[in-house]
């Protein structure tokens, strides 16, 4: 149950992404097309992964009112994610950059 700050409780169905391996570009393009996400393995590592879920704990937390807004996206925890040079060479070939 996740309970926002209006007080009421909501079921929430927890789903399984489908994970890509890095090296699976036309599936991964594909997928972000349909679907408007993607999970894509071995692009970080587990350090920032951590940093990333104590972030979003701390941002969601029951104490914390957002008035349903979520400010994830000047995070410094989501910047080392997506500058980690294992998801930019395989997305930005140094040719590119």
């Amino acid at each position: 149950m996740i309970r926002p700050p209006n007080g009421k409780a909501y079921k929430v169905d927890m789903m399984r992404p489908k994970v890509f391996h890095s090296n699976e570009a036309a599936k991964i393009k594909a997928f972000f097309n349909e679907e408007g996400y993607v999970v894509v393995k071995n692009v970080s590592d587990a350090h920032n992964r951590k940093a990333l879920i104590k972030c979003m704990q701390a941002v969601t937390a029951p104490e914390t009112n957002r008035l349903g807004f979520l400010d994830l996206y000047h995070s410094d925890e989501l910047a080392q994610m997506r500058q980690d040079e294992r998801l930019r060479s395989r997305y930005f070939p140094r040719s590119e950059r």
